[in-house]
């Protein structure tokens, strides 16, 4: 029998439960993607709440609910490791693998072949990779351009380009073997430290059809596939909040909440620095 939570999630994703295939994951990514926001608004709140306490990330229930409630979707940390959990309630060969030591990803194992999935990259990547089909992929977006290859036998590279030129996300990631549960919790240990991007300043990012939209602490910018982007500058909370709740879509989301958390911890969202400006367009 079907567990309520996959039901639910299956139903925020619009998707119906099919066998596993690959037809189903495909289905499955492309709906992750677009409907759960990159985001740490909730990682701020919840580490403040110490809400899953040690565990640092929600299990499938949590996460349903907790989107249900506030439309949180997460980071790396969280939305690979749910939606390993849902491929696992699915009946999907599903792990976590770590992508240099700060990024986690999943692989799913189907029919005997290693496929690559990455839906907390905030990256143009709509569907699982097949990695052992191709030693090249790109994928791209306005000025972006994610490339994934095969280095030697058993590792591989992925590498984020703006305007052609490399970034600083560039990790060598080995598919065949799963990420510890020690290493794994090693990592969210050091996401949460104080001086942690994720915990220093506020990131929200959505994909759409016909746009992808990114929110650095009060730069807001929108990339449009004909290479055209749209600027803005937010002066206010009020208005970061209003351009999430109207403008994403995400009219739950405890925007303001967070901003908050970031002023006590000494954090000023608007405080004009150059190189934060500039590094938006690499989020």
């Amino acid at each position: 029998m079907q567990k309520l939570e996959v039901k639910q999630y299956l139903d925020i994703l619009g998707l119906k439960e099919e066998l596993p295939s690959y037809s189903f994951l495909k289905k499955i990514v492309r709906a992750h993607v677009f409907q759960f926001p990159f985001e740490n608004i909730g990682k701020l709140i919840n580490s403040h709440n110490q809400t899953f306490k040690d565990r640092a990330v929600p299990s499938l229930d949590e996460f349903v609910s907790q989107f249900q409630k506030h439309q949180f979707g997460g980071t790396c940390y969280v939305l690979n490791t749910t939606l390993r959990s849902l491929l696992k309630e699915l009946g999907f060969t599903s792990y976590n693998i770590h992508l240099g030591d700060e990024h986690l990803a999943l692989m799913v194992r189907l029919n005997g072949e290693h496929i690559f999935i990455d839906c907390g990259v905030a990256a143009p990547i709509f569907t699982p990779v097949r990695i052992e089909k191709k030693d090249r992929y790109e994928y791209s977006f306005h000025d972006e351009t994610i490339v994934i290859k095969r280095l030697t036998d058993t590792t591989f590279e992925f590498a984020r380009y703006i305007k052609g030129n490399l970034t600083e996300d560039c990790w060598t990631f080995t598919p065949y073997k799963r990420t510890s549960k020690a290493f794994i919790k090693n990592m969210l240990v050091r996401s949460h430290k104080p001086t942690a991007t994720y915990m220093s300043e506020l990131r929200c990012q959505l994909w759409k059809p016909d746009c992808n939209m990114r929110i650095r602490n009060d730069q807001l910018r929108i990339y449009y596939p004909d290479g055209t982007t749209e600027k803005r500058e937010l002066k206010t909370a009020e208005e970061i909040e209003q351009c999430i709740h109207q403008e994403f879509g995400f009219d739950k989301l405890p925007v303001k909440q967070a901003i908050t958390l970031l002023e006590e911890s000494g954090v000023n969202i608007f405080q004009k620095k150059q190189s934060n400006i500039e590094s938006t367009e690499k989020v």
